[in-house]
């Protein structure tokens, strides 16, 4: 039983982040064409990590809380 809601947390996480990075890499694409990789990252890294942790993850929890409990 444990497995099966660490898969669905996982699941739900994932659907929250995946779009926030790549909508943020789509906005700061044409800003940091010519930037080398590890900048890119960290770049990427200060805008989503914070609003992962304050914004996405809990939204994306209290929208499928339903189903975490499942």
């Amino acid at each position: 039983m444990r497995k099966n809601n660490s898969i669905k947390t996982l699941l739900i996480n994932w659907l929250a982040i995946y779009p926030l990075i790549t909508m943020v890499l789509y906005l700061l694409e044409p800003i940091l064409f010519n930037v080398i990789l590890p900048v890119k990252t960290l770049i990427l890294t200060v805008l989503v990590v914070p609003t992962m942790f304050f914004i996405t993850i809990p939204l994306s929890r209290a929208i499928f809380k339903s189903m975490a409990e499942l």
